[in-house]
């Protein structure tokens, strides 16, 4: 005879399997779903290349060295932007310390060093 405990024992674990057979398939469709999306981006992605290829070719743009040039421009010019900041807040900083220090001639040589790093006029 099949004891009560036995059967509750069958019951849950006829749920649990059910659960996961169905979490199971849940996570089978919305896997393919992904691999779908993923799909269709790639192509997406070689499409608006090839576009952007063909629209580079018309404009007569060689494109990947002109953005290439381009960025190694920016990059430089930003390095040169931050470094010309450094040099100027440093250049104040030793103008304020010897305005503290009230000594004449450092005064007048960190000014000069100041003045020195202003931009030329044409």
């Amino acid at each position: 005879m099949i004891d009560v405990v036995d059967l509750i024992a069958f019951a849950v674990m006829a749920i649990i399997i059910a659960l996961l057979v169905a979490l199971n398939i849940r996570l089978s469709f919305r896997l393919r779903k992904f691999y779908s999306e993923n799909l269709q981006l790639a192509a997406d992605k070689i499409t608006l290349l090839l576009q952007l290829d063909k629209l580079a070719e018309t404009r007569d743009i060689k494109s990947v060295e002109d953005t290439q040039g381009f960025i190694k421009f920016l990059s430089e010019s930003r390095d040169w932007a931050f470094n010309y900041i450094e040099d100027v807040q440093t250049g104040i900083s030793e103008y304020v310390l010897a305005l503290d220090n009230g000594d004449p001639d450092r005064i007048a040589e960190s000014l000069e060093k100041l003045v020195g790093m202003l931009p030329e006029n044409k």
